[in-house]
């Protein structure tokens, strides 16, 4: 695909502007957020504005967030990670995804909002852990092993 719209000029034209208008106007607007976050304002004492732009800054911005990995995808594709898992529930799954679901997605809409700071993340993961994430990993790990013996 990056190919084709690289060897293609009007393709390629397209895309160097839609980049750039997305670069340029993601960036502005989370720009107050970045500089809130650099000098440690806690989430819950940050004006509007800086709350708006948090989204557009872990996008847009982080050096981690989603468009940094898409522009390194677009110059390595061999560097992608995909989610192979393609069984059946496993019964971790059964027994544990209901709750795990429920209670991720409380947990980030607190940090999201500001409820919860971005250190809950941590006791995040370890109560995920001890509730059935282990328990899920431990079986896909299984099933993948299984499943990729003879490649």
């Amino acid at each position: 695909m990056v190919a084709k719209i690289e060897s293609e000029p009007a393709l390629k034209a397209a895309f160097d502007t839609m980049r750039n208008r997305e670069k340029t106007l993601h960036f502005a607007d989370g720009y107050p957020y970045y500089v809130a976050y650099k000098q440690g304002i806690p989430t819950k004492d940050m004006t509007e504005k800086e709350k708006e732009g948090w989204g557009i800054y872990h996008e847009m911005i982080d050096e981690n967030g989603s468009y940094a990995y898409v522009v390194k995808l677009s110059e390595n594709p061999e560097l992608a990670k995909y989610d192979e898992f393609y069984g059946t529930s496993l019964t971790s799954m059964t027994d544990y995804g209901s709750y795990l679901t429920t209670h991720t997605a409380e947990e980030f809409t607190k940090i999201i909002s500001g409820g919860s700071s971005m250190g809950a993340f941590d006791d995040f993961v370890k109560t995920f852990n001890k509730n059935g994430g282990s328990s899920i990993v431990k079986q896909v790990n299984a099933w993948y092993e299984a499943v990729h013996k003879f490649d």
